[in-house]
């Protein structure tokens, strides 16, 4: 994994003004004019424009139906159905303009698919392979759902989420829906607009949390708002949550936890937790948060974790580098709780 570092005058002084979660290499720019020499020895140079140098128009390509394109980026896929055999068969060749999801403006793309509405409560989700570290995918895999009558073409619609997979939770990254009808009466090739809301609240269960570089007190503060949506793990139909938080590396090896919330799935604690560190020193590290639910007589109850730091992605990102870019001022997010537990 590439290193990135900054200095703490650039961080404070620029607001972090060398980050950003987009490169452009200039070396790939081409010029768009050259340079001629005119004249006797020691004259100037001309600009010799380039327009006699552009290549010729070349016959159009055919390509699939194309639904004008969209801030997401696209999705190309086939549709077929095999009446004998009662299933659909699709193909998803390959994305092209996704969103950058980490450091380096790249992401880790895989499809979700799912035929709906749903069999009572019965789903056929379905899911490609993760192509990594790109923002333009060939995935060029066939994926079958089977017991689709053609009765369903006419009703049904094939939904595809694209997402970006992480060991610390999948961020969306933009969606499409498309009837089934299309492909009733012949194979269709599609490119469809993928749509999303990358403003849109995290959804499930899921903690508030604010973060505050101070540079008077050169700590970052950490301040636990509340939980909703938890999982219970009683018998009573609640859990009593409480979370536990970290700094990593921290050569103060500080540990905090907050108090505990008996009865609630829906917990308010507005704690504050500070942390010694310095601007540079956020670029390395990673703050980790798990959920507890407190039992007495056995192990707590493990309800979920985030993970925050420079390695993240998505909105955990952009909420910690705010965080560093702007220090001295509240940043407040809601990130969801992934099922892995980060010791």
């Amino acid at each position: 994994d590439t290193h990135y570092e900054w200095s703490e005058t650039d961080i404070l002084s620029h607001g972090f003004s060398g980050l950003s979660l987009h490169r452009q290499d200039s070396l790939t720019q081409r010029p768009l004019a050259s340079l001629k020499r005119t004249g006797s020895k020691g004259s100037a140079y001309s600009l010799r424009s380039m327009r006699k140098e552009m290549p010729k128009p070349t016959t159009q390509i055919e390509r699939p139906p194309t639904i004008p394109d969209a801030g997401f980026g696209t999705l190309e896929i086939k549709l077929a159905y095999e009446n004998a055999t009662s299933s659909l068969a699709v193909t998803v060749l390959r994305a092209r303009g996704l969103i950058g999801m980490d450091m380096t403006g790249l992401s880790d793309p895989f499809c979700r698919l799912e035929v709906l509405p749903r069999e009572g409560s019965y789903s056929n989700r379905l899911r490609t392979k993760t192509v990594h570290k790109t923002k333009n995918p060939e995935f060029n895999e066939t994926l079958h759902f089977f017991g689709i009558t053609e009765s369903d073409l006419a009703v049904k619609s094939l939904e595809i989420v694209l997402f970006d997979d992480d060991r610390y939770g999948c961020d969306e990254m933009g969606s499409a829906t498309v009837a089934l009808r299309e492909c009733a009466k012949s194979p269709a090739q599609l490119r469809l607009a993928l749509s999303g809301s990358s403003g849109a609240e995290p959804t499930g269960p899921r903690i508030l949390l604010a973060l505050c570089y101070s540079t008077k007190r050169r700590a970052l503060v950490v301040t636990i708002c509340r939980g909703a949506d938890l999982p219970p793990q009683d018998s009573n139909g609640y859990s009593d949550p409480f979370v536990k938080l970290h700094l990593d590396p921290d050569p103060y090896h500080k540990k905090h936890k907050t108090s505990i919330k008996w009865r609630n799935l829906n917990p308010v604690w507005n704690e504050e937790f500070l942390f010694e560190t310095r601007p540079t020193e956020l670029s390395r590290q990673n703050l980790t948060l798990t959920v507890w639910d407190k039992d007495y007589g056995k192990p707590n109850d493990f309800l979920g974790s985030l993970v925050l730091g420079a390695s993240s992605k998505g909105r955990r990102l952009k909420h910690w580098m705010d965080c560093i870019k702007f220090p001295d001022h509240r940043h407040e997010s809601w990130h969801s709780l992934t099922d892995t537990q980060h010791l």
